[in-house]
């Protein structure tokens, strides 16, 4: 029997496509008339389409250590949409991101856009010609917007990857100021409590 059918208590997914083609994996089972091999692993990605990550306070995990397990490889392109980068501790957090994106196997470097909102608009810009500048001769390339408040720079804080594996969805709940420094120069730094909702979408 198909355990997503009516009645269940399950929760898969938010993504409507990801619950639905899970539902299809158990339906191709019980009928055996399926077109793709679904194998253990097949189906274990596709149950799995949707993890959330718990930050605990006060650890010293990485952008890597937290994220690495549940990206694609592959990616070519990444838009982060957080409204709230503006102070040096979130444009630092900012490029403790782009530095993990720079070691994340890809082909032919990776376009990233940042969308996001400024009450100094000089300042944004000095900070966002800084990071370009840095990461000139590195395997990224960087753009910006700086958007009004409005439904033109939604609340929601998302970074949006795409990936020749499949495309991926980071839902984060205090968008990229997830760290605490001690100092900008060493950095000492530690999370602060939040989470990330990854959402794969599989191949």
């Amino acid at each position: 029997a198909n355990p997503l059918e009516n009645g269940t208590n399950i929760e898969v997914s938010v993504l409507k496509d990801t619950l639905e083609k899970a539902k299809g994996a158990f339906d191709a089972i019980a009928l055996k008339n399926h077109d793709r091999a679904l194998t253990p692993q097949r189906i274990e990605d596709l149950l799995q389409g949707t993890k959330v990550i718990r930050v605990e306070s006060g650890s010293e995990k990485t952008w890597k250590d937290l994220l690495e397990p549940y990206l694609p490889g592959n990616i070519r392109a990444v838009t982060i949409n957080d409204r709230y980068i503006r102070n040096s501790y979130q444009f630092k957090s900012l490029e403790m991101l782009l530095d993990f994106f720079c070691e994340i196997p890809h082909e032919n470097g990776v376009e990233v856009v940042i969308n996001t909102t400024s009450e100094d608009e000089e300042k944004a810009i000095n900070h966002f010609r800084s990071l370009q500048i840095h990461y000139n001769n590195k395997p990224i390339n960087i753009k910006y917007n700086l958007n009004k408040m409005s439904v033109e720079m939604p609340h929601y804080r998302r970074i949006q990857i795409k990936s020749k594996s499949g495309d991926c969805s980071l839902w984060l709940d205090k968008g990229i100021d997830i760290y605490r420094y001690e100092n900008l120069q060493k950095p000492n730094f530690h999370t602060v409590d939040t989470y990330i909702v990854v959402e794969r979408k599989p191949q």
